[in-house]
């Protein structure tokens, strides 16, 4: 499960074509004494090209994007995560790690055969949320065990990524660092810890169906700069789709129409479904950063059309991030 995003080939030609482009528009018609003078001028208009608003980017720099997509958790000038955390948060992600660690207590979890947590964890995971009234994404069929629940799935190998649980001898454990945390109700680090494996270690492709497409998930700070500047009002999905598709328009030529779930799926069609499916609805919803305010039930996202439905961010999303842009 891989951490990082390694621009493909498209993205760097689409990004170097466009610096090359302004720089003959910037310096063709000057003239320079000497090949260090030439050389001087282009560092500088760069780096002020790097500096400036980028439309596509819906205003952040090039410099400013570039630290999203790559080191999103060590750019406190830029945003920063969870420190208005004071309350033990209301999101299902948290949630279904609670009800882990609970159950894991001090001599940890049997799991079963195949490695999977008993019957009696997986119905207490669906039960706590349903008490808090916190939504699971909706799919077809009876929860039984972990592998009809995805949400606690996910979870609980972020919980090993983030090394918050550990697997001995056919038991889950709670470190016991985890463990004083929950105590203590540190609330913030918990989630922040959490939120950071997950977008940064877990693999938002893993086992979905969908194209890699790593720059969906290496963007999700950016789906949260669009959330800050423009979640304040009720907008549909397809909104942040058009919004993603234009920052990056290279990730529609990563994909064929080979790599359709349905043969009427296009380039454009898999991309933002793969992208709504991953960011709105594996990401943003279970972290209640954002909430439903409108749309159509939820079987459409079954084949991934989210386009009718509505959102805005959350409550909690004002005490998770916090910009140093407007």
């Amino acid at each position: 499960m891989g951490n990082g995003h390694s621009p493909s080939n498209d993205e760097q030609s689409s990004s170097i074509a466009a610096i090359r482009s302004e720089l003959e528009r910037a310096l063709g018609d000057q003239s320079f004494s000497s090949e260090q003078e030439l050389q001087d001028a282009v560092a500088q208009k760069v780096a002020e090209l790097n500096q400036s608003p980028v439309t596509d980017f819906q205003g952040l720099s090039r410099e400013q994007m570039h630290r999203l997509l790559h080191a999103p958790f060590d750019a406190p000038d830029l945003v920063r995560f969870a420190e208005g955390i004071e309350a033990r948060p209301a999101a299902t992600a948290f949630r279904l790690l609670e009800v882990i660690v609970d159950a894991a207590g001090e001599e940890g979890i049997k799991l079963t055969a195949k490695g999977n947590l008993p019957r009696a964890v997986v119905f207490e995971a669906k039960e706590a949320l349903k008490a808090e009234g916190l939504k699971r994404e909706w799919l077809p069929g009876v929860i039984r065990n972990e592998d009809d629940f995805l949400e606690l799935h996910l979870i609980k190998v972020t919980a090993g990524l983030a090394r918050f649980m550990r697997k001995e001898r056919g038991r889950l454990k709670a470190t016991r660092a985890t463990q004083k945390r929950f105590r203590k109700g540190e609330w913030a680090a918990i989630y922040h810890a959490l939120l950071q494996a997950y977008c940064r270690q877990f693999n938002w492709a893993y086992a979905d169906g969908w194209p890699d497409l790593r720059i969906v998930q290496d963007s999700f700070a950016f789906f949260l700069y669009l959330l800050h500047r423009f979640g304040d009002e009720p907008r549909p999905v397809s909104f942040y789709q058009r919004c993603f598709s234009q920052a990056f328009p290279a990730a529609l030529r990563q994909v064929n129409e080979e790599e359709a779930l349905f043969p009427s799926d296009s380039p454009e069609r898999i991309v933002h479904s793969c992208w709504s499916v991953r960011t709105v609805r594996r990401f943003a919803m279970p972290f209640g950063l954002i909430e439903e305010v409108g749309g159509e039930p939820d079987v459409p996202w079954l084949r991934g059309e989210p386009e009718s439905l509505v959102i805005r961010r959350s409550a909690l999303y004002d005490r998770v991030v916090s910009w140093g842009v407007r």
